[in-house]
């Protein structure tokens, strides 16, 4: 066969190519038709909410959203020509919104702040300490471990299979799929650490772009499906064989929430074009997906004759305020102020940044907030407490304190890192790396520069904004990845929808989490086993021992119980002191009956030769509601904006009790609390402003797991992952504040000190909390965590029985 006719026939076989994938677009535009319609729901079912949107103009042209504030550039209008070229395979690339096109919809789902958290996606968090390298006699090159490269090409694997088994199922269809990550590079080597790093970084991003193909299934199925307990989708993949725990991950993620606090891309949309594959704009706005359209006179008159679309109007203060303020395009860094930690007065004037910026005003937001060192205040907090405890410090100690400081310990130590918060975008909180092998890895991730160690409580803080990293200075030009790593050039749609055809026919192998570690504490500190029994009941209950005593003998039961009720060990290990024995067991019985102790043992009696104050605690401590506020007087020095709220009056005279014996700051005082598992609010007065959140807006999924499951390890594994994520939100500090056991779970991931500097960010812009008000209407601020977080941070699980 001669070359013309070999010509011919390659091109004769890719003209069908195309004829065909047409046709399969035409079948899957029907498809989509039929999937919106199939519900029946009128397109006035659901009102539409204004009161989120925005009107502005843009070359002359009105543009309106009704559930987006965000200011955005009006795109230009692009072709369905073939976007998912390796050289554009970058995620930044598609976090700007575009005109609607049936192949590229889903592109509305990306979000702005992509999660790598969960059970799902929690092996794509970390990169830095996957690096592998090999140094031959010519050269080096670097690598993925090969255990992250299997666990990434499963989470390909089983993304891609999902998505087809959703999209056959549900009669979802008509989109184009991204190229699938692994094409990106993350098995291939490099000769530097600098561009392998590069290319693990851009193949992890792109994960995201399947993950909001499949988060734009879920929303079309949940958006045109009854209200049910349990999913269609996920009692549908179970059904299919797939891993309950991993489907959880799903639904816990951020692919299955649509709540406002969400952030997406969005869409531009031309209603006056005819489009049935278009959704309708009830569902963006139920799901939350940001959306734009151009509000023209045309559109104007159309909705004037159809009452059915008046949802589409804008209110008249909207187009007012759009004609009024004229903005040919938005300014594309706006100026936003970092809020610091703690803040030193109500930050209530200074306007908090939008929860829907894009992409580039929050990178430029999150410069802005780094500039002000916002770790500063954590810092200077804890230095004060270390000067606390060296006045108090043991010459052994010491020692062994300064033996740390000249070689900081890699192993058995405490590692916190600093990150952005996945809830506010522009706050940096302090997390606690939970296993052994997470804290050997981070500690090798970060500069010296970057890494903080404090010999005191023997913990190490990490974060990159502390100092500059230790990249690969290398030039990248010695590793242009179309010639390194794609030599047959192949980079089409064909060859990429060939690898994804190759995924769906071969065995489904979901990711298994065998491999999750649970928490595992660092080893602990040698615990000081003392413990002073008179000084314990003088300060929690009010003991006042006798000025002399007669040694009798000592019923060892009756002290037993005694200790029971103090919370304390009984028996040989605590035996009853050789000073006021007999004083303390009556006292603590009197405490356990309706008459209370006698006079001369109880400190709250004025004739007591040792007693409070009556006038100064009513003075000191203030009644607010169902709480006892400690007013800003009562601290020596008071530094801080905020102030200690407590539940009940035992509490309160115990913190009075400690006022009066040392002065004390909010934040020592907070520690002190928090140590001894109290339960109490730090409440900060802060004016009214106008906020769009609230705690309603918090969407917690609850696990579920269907009729017949049987728990293993792995689900405990999971659980703790999924607690991990709602305690590294600002709000988490409120499970210490809890006490309890949901203070004592939060201390397995967040530090005491995370508790001490304050309400967060939370409260001090947004105004998502807890507030009390006193008899002047002044508000009380504090953060608050919802009964969904509280009963995920417990352990609640929904099993169906199937009945």
């Amino acid at each position: 066969m001669d070359q013309s006719h070999s010509s011919i026939i390659t091109k004769a076989k890719f003209s069908a190519k195309i004829i065909f994938e047409r046709m399969s677009l035409c079948y899957y535009h029907f498809v989509f038709i039929y999937s919106c319609d199939v519900s029946g729901m009128p397109p006035n079912k659901y009102e539409i909410d204004h009161s989120g949107g925005r009107a502005f103009i843009s070359e002359g042209v009105i543009f309106y959203s009704p559930n987006s504030t965000r200011q955005v550039m009006v795109p230009a209008r692009r072709d369905n020509s073939y976007r998912f070229h390796k050289r554009d395979a970058y995620l930044n690339r598609f976090q700007t919104p575009e005109w609607w096109t049936l192949p590229y919809g889903y592109l509305c789902c990306v979000p702005l702040l992509p999660s790598f958290n969960g059970a799902a996606f929690g092996c794509l968090r970390d990169i830095l300490s996957t690096v592998e390298g090999t140094v031959y006699s010519t050269h080096e090159e670097y690598f993925m471990s090969s255990r992250k490269t299997t666990e990434w090409l499963n989470l390909e694997t089983s993304l891609i299979q999902i998505a087809f088994l959703l999209r056959q199922k549900f009669l979802v269809g008509a989109a184009l799929n991204p190229i699938p990550p692994s094409l990106l590079g993350f098995r291939e080597r490099f000769r530097t650490r600098r561009y392998a790093l590069s290319r693990f970084t851009a193949s992890r991003d792109w994960f995201v772009i399947w993950m909001s193909l499949l988060s734009f299934t879920i929303a079309q199925i949940e958006f045109t499906a009854l209200k049910h307990d349990i999913p269609g989708w996920f009692s549908y993949l179970v059904d299919e064989n797939i891993s309950q725990v991993w489907l959880n991950g799903i639904h816990q993620s951020g692919i299955c929430n649509f709540s406002q606090s969400s952030l997406r891309v969005g869409v531009f949309i031309n209603w006056l074009e005819k489009d049935d594959s278009r959704p309708r704009l009830e569902f963006f706005c139920r799901m939350n997906i940001p959306v734009w359209y151009p509000w023209t006179t045309e559109l104007g008159k159309l909705v004037a004759s159809y009452p059915v679309l008046a949802n589409l109007q804008p209110p008249p203060e909207q187009l007012q305020l759009a004609t009024t303020f004229i903005m040919q395009q938005p300014s594309t860094f706006p100026q936003f102020v970092g809020v610091s930690l703690p803040p030193t007065s109500d930050p209530s004037p200074v306007h908090s940044p939008p929860r829907d910026m894009s992409f580039r005003e929050l990178l430029a937001a999150r410069l802005s907030h780094v500039k002000t060192r916002p770790w500063s205040a954590f810092f200077e907090a804890r230095d004060v407490r270390n000067k606390e405890k060296a006045a108090k410090e043991t010459s052994e100690a010491r020692e062994a304190r300064l033996n740390r400081e000249r070689k900081p310990p890699q192993n058995k130590v405490e590692v916190y890192i600093w990150d952005w918060s996945e809830e506010d975008p522009l706050q940096l909180v302090r997390t606690r790396v939970t296993t052994n092998k997470e804290r050997k890895d981070a500690l090798g991730s970060f500069s010296s520069s970057q890494s903080v160690y404090n010999s005191w409580s023997n913990e190490w803080d990490l974060c990159e904004y502390f100092g500059p990293s230790d990249d690969d200075e290398d030039e990248d030009s010695l590793d242009g990845f179309e010639e390194h790593n794609d030599p047959d050039s192949r980079d089409n749609e064909i060859a990429h929808a060939a690898y994804i055809v190759s995924c769906i026919q071969g065995p489904a192998p979901f990711p298994s989490h065998d491999s999750l570690t649970a928490v595992d504490a660092a080893d602990p500190s040698p615990v000081n086993i003392s413990f002073d029994l008179l000084d314990y009941l003088s300060t929690h209950y009010g003991f006042v021992y006798p000025l002399s005593h007669q040694k009798i003998s000592v019923d060892n039961e009756a002290w037993d119980n005694c200790m029971k009720a103090l919370g304390r060990f009984a028996g040989p290990h605590n035996p009853p002191l050789l000073d006021f024995p007999e004083s303390i067991i009556h006292f603590i019985k009197a405490l356990q009956s309706p008459s209370g102790p006698n006079s001369d043992e109880f400190d709250c009696f004025p004739d007591n030769r040792i007693t409070i104050k009556t006038s100064r605690l009513f003075r000191d401590i203030v009644r607010i509601e169902k709480f006892f506020v400690v007013q800003p007087h009562a601290f020596e020095p008071n530094s801080f904006p905020w102030s200690i709220a407590l539940y009940d009056v035992p509490q309160a005279l115990y913190v009075f009790r400690l006022l009066l014996k040392n002065s004390h700051t909010s934040a020592a005082l907070a520690h002190i609390l928090l140590e001894e598992g109290v339960a109490f609010r730090t409440v900060q007065p802060l004016r009214d402003v106008y906020s769009r959140s609230s705690l309603d807006d918090i969407v917690t999924i609850v696990p579920i797991r269907l009729s017949d499951y049987i728990f293993k390890a792995s689900d405990y594994d999971v659980y703790v992952h999924h607690r991990a994520m709602i305690l590294s939100s600002p709000r988490g500090r409120a499970a210490l504040l809890r006490g309890g056991i949901v203070g004592r779970l939060a201390r397995e991931h967040l530090a005491i000190d995370s508790a001490c500097l304050g309400p967060s960010s939370s409260v001090t812009v947004h105004r998502v909390g807890f507030n009390i008000v006193d008899g002047d209407g002044m508000k009380y601020w504090d953060d608050e965590l919802t009964d969904d977080e509280i009963d995920v941070i417990c352990g609640l699980h929904r099993c169906y029985t199937g009945m």
